[in-house]
């Protein structure tokens, strides 16, 4: 077991969204899944008798350690379904060409996965993990990885005492796709590093306290958090982290879907967040208690776009010290209910300068649909963007959020906003009514824009040919489509069988 310790890095900040959009792009291409193993496969099965057999199908290992001592660059183990009580710790590194692969067949459950420092091209697919271990410690985590070039997908990361998934400070160029992480304390993921993809993932639940160890790792209780730089979140799913869970009660748990800071590896910078759902509803009546999209704390070039976000708040910068986001294309959507008094607010801006907020709908929010304050109004670029509140009640702005460019208290004409289908209406003002924004060329559902004469306002490219997938948001589930060199991570939403 190794104690976890906090490093300060220093990150030197981009001169301009270019330089953005090229690390952006670097993480992409980084992250492809290497040429196919061409080593031996080997095998484990908790039934067999012990470890000294030779791993084969026929004679398989006992535990998952043993495969982990033994495989070397190119080499798979096929870990058969069962129950196994050991944490496993990676040994050996694969190669740009050859991976270590770790791959449960049917379910396999175990305490998690340890990628130490300087070990790389590994990739865990479809575990069951559960860390039996509190404390700031790897053991605490469902898979810790601290290596680079690896891949972390379908596992289900479940009520770990420190969190589900975590990239360290250390980790670089790693895909983490389509796993689910439930009711893990603190974070669901903690994603820290530099150029990761977060693709697909599944996240909710997430708990403050956790009582199998009696451990307490801090207030907040996230989808997400995130330090480093050059990171892309892409078609995740946040949603259902609960004030009324048992193990959040009492401990007023700050609740973020993506929460960054001031914090061992310095604020966040060039992180790109595209075609997320996000579903945070909930508030309270204490103001320190609210569910937030993102939280931002010194955070630089960040781009939010094509996100649909339900939530007490969208974006928050309260924390400071943020310059140099841009808020794109995003649909906002509050409740008409909230308490005006506990600050729900659609995109809050506080000290930010050189930001843009263009093309986003804010879509019942009672309280300001876009708050600007102090040193946001230096290098501002604003408008285009749509605010409504159904039950009639004109939108509140701070000054300079209404620009003559906005749709200013116009309904936006969603399919079905009470079943969460916020796609547009062949007969939406928002149609066309966008600014251009040049490398803003896919919609939440993945659709090309523009589609027709300019670019929409929202979230949603409106295509009269449909949308790509089902309308419910609601019953959303993420697909895996493709994994061709230009466009990976394509996805699509369906009902939920």
């Amino acid at each position: 077991m190794n104690v976890i310790y906090c490093a300060i890095l220093i990150f030197m900040p981009f001169a301009c969204f270019n330089s953005c959009q090229e690390t952006q792009r670097h993480a992409e291409q980084s992250n492809h899944d290497v040429a196919n193993n061409n080593g031996t496969v080997y095998y484990v099965d908790g039934a067999s008798v012990n470890d000294s057999n030779p791993g084969t199908q026929a004679l398989p290992w006992k535990t998952i350690q043993k495969a982990a001592n033994t495989l070397i660059a190119g080499d798979t183990v096929i870990v058969n379904a069962g129950t196994y009580n050991e944490r496993v710790v990676v040994q050996n590194s694969g190669s740009s060409s050859s991976l270590i692969s770790f791959t449960a067949q049917g379910r396999v459950q175990c305490q998690g996965f340890t990628i130490p420092y300087n070990h790389h091209y590994i990739k865990v697919k479809g575990f069951t993990v559960t860390a039996t271990q509190p404390g700031w410690v790897e053991d605490a985590y469902g898979i810790f990885v601290d290596g680079t070039n690896c891949i972390i997908e379908d596992n289900y990361a479940y009520y770990c005492p420190t969190g589900g998934i975590c990239a360290s400070i250390n980790s670089a160029n790693c895909t983490i796709r389509n796993n689910r992480c439930n009711r893990n304390a603190q974070n669901g993921m903690e994603i820290d590093g530099v150029n990761h993809l977060i693709a697909n993932n599944e996240i909710w639940g997430s708990i403050t306290h956790h009582t199998p160890t009696n451990w307490t790792p801090t207030g907040d209780t996230n989808g997400v958090q995130y330090l480093g730089s050059g990171h892309i979140f892409r078609g995740n799913y946040i949603h259902d982290i609960s004030f009324n869970d048992p193990e959040n009660q009492g401990y007023s748990p700050h609740i973020d879907a993506f929460q960054t800071f001031w914090g061992g590896t310095g604020p966040a910078s060039n992180v790109l967040f595209e075609r997320n759902f996000i579903n945070l509803p909930e508030y309270k009546a204490d103001l320190s208690s609210c569910c937030h999209a993102w939280t931002l704390e010194g955070a630089s070039y960040l781009t939010i776009r094509n996100n649909i976000v339900i939530a007490h708040g969208g974006t928050e910068t309260g924390g400071g010290n943020c310059h140099h986001l841009r808020i794109e294309n995003n649909t906002f959507i509050g409740r008409l209910d909230y308490v005006i008094a506990r600050w729900p607010l659609g995109i809050s801006l506080e000290n930010c300068p050189n930001t843009t907020v263009k093309n986003n709908i804010i879509y019942n929010q009672i309280n300001y649909a876009i708050y600007l304050y102090g040193t946001t109004y230096t290098g501002l670029d604003i408008g285009y963007n749509c605010t409504y509140n159904s039950d009639g009640r004109t939108p509140s702005g701070s000054s300079g959020a209404h620009q003559t460019t906005d749709l200013w208290g116009v309904n936006p004409q969603f399919v079905n906003p009470a079943s969460n289908d916020y796609h547009l209406k062949s007969n939406s003002p928002c149609i066309n009514a966008g600014a251009s924004i040049s490398d803003n060329t896919r919609d939440y559902d993945g659709n090309s824009r523009p589609i027709g004469a300019g670019w929409d306002i929202g979230a949603d490219e409106y295509n009269q040919n449909g949308p790509d997938g089902a309308n419910n948001l609601d019953d959303k589930r993420l697909i895996f489509m493709n994994n061709t060199p230009h466009d990976r991570y394509e996805i699509a939403y369906a009902k939920k069988p």
